[in-house]
């Protein structure tokens, strides 16, 4: 489900199906909140969701990050595949670099400093991959503004984030603005600070486009029921009680079945168990 129709099924248990209380940016805000949440705990689960690598080359030492890098998980060199061990913080740093350390000599190491990590090796330039847990994209609808061909224009005044390549590798469906069928699904390859995004194929002045969610699809519901509980909890509300509970209730359901569904990505045995010899 892409974000547009996220947003309009959050209409649909609001009761506003056009803007009252809430304008689409704000609705917004509250799923990218709720979005987040859902983020943070895939990543506090066995199962590697979220995990991504990248191959990066040290400049003195120094590995700079990724920039949807949430929490490094294994490092290595890209060649002979040697581990690096990553420790904790600056306090389990070596006393000294070792010029031309290797790992038959001692295993290498690395400590984490701001947006990098520091290899304890004295000018140490070899080529490392590096497996992270990744950030998921905020996501994004509106009314699309086409500025040239195979280009889809962000919805500026939805808010959408202006960091160049902050939606790259996100996916997102463009519809007809009247049948809202969907016309064009393609991966974003490019994306600039002025919210313009590079896809595969040309949209059409007005069309309506939503980018999808990187989490998995279980997710969706959970997001929904609880960015529209958030909307509905406003101050001065006017809220029937029952209709209220009822929300609370299936948002209730949604968490457990999330929890449940993320505990582990294997069903059932994780192994083959002999039960009986010939």
């Amino acid at each position: 489900m892409n974000c547009y129709h996220m947003l309009t099924e959050m209409r649909d248990i609001i009761g506003e199906k056009t803007a009252s209380h809430w304008g689409d940016d704000g609705l917004l805000r509250k799923i990218n909140f709720s979005q987040r949440q859902r983020a943070n705990e895939l990543m506090s689960v066995p199962g590697d969701w979220l995990l991504a690598s990248e191959d990066l080359t040290p400049a003195a030492s120094v590995i700079t990050l990724p920039s949807n890098c949430v929490k490094p998980v294994h490092l290595e060199e890209t060649t002979s595949h040697c581990p690096i061990s990553i420790g904790q913080n600056i306090r389990d740093r070596r006393i000294s670099g070792v010029s031309g350390q290797t790992i038959w000599d001692q295993v290498m190491e690395a400590y984490p400093l701001g947006n990098t990590l520091v290899v304890c090796i004295d000018s140490y330039t070899t080529g490392v991959t590096l497996w992270f847990q990744r950030r998921v994209p905020d996501l994004h609808c509106g009314i699309e503004s086409s500025v040239a061909a195979s280009t889809l224009g962000f919805h500026l005044a939805n808010h959408p984030v202006f960091v160049a390549d902050y939606y790259k590798g996100s996916y997102v469906e463009v519809m007809d603005a009247t049948t809202k069928a969907v016309e064009i699904r393609s991966e974003i390859t490019g994306y600039t600070a002025a919210g313009v995004a590079t896809i595969t194929g040309t949209p059409v002045d007005t069309d309506l486009y939503g980018t999808i969610s990187e989490l998995p699809e279980e997710a969706i519901n959970l997001v929904i029921l609880d960015a529209a509980l958030a909307a509905m909890a406003k101050p001065s509300a006017a809220l029937d009680p029952k209709y209220f509970e009822y929300l609370l209730a299936l948002r209730k359901e949604a968490k457990k079945d999330w929890k449940r569904f993320i505990t582990t990505r294997i069903s059932g045995s994780n192994r083959t168990r002999i039960t009986e010899y010939e």
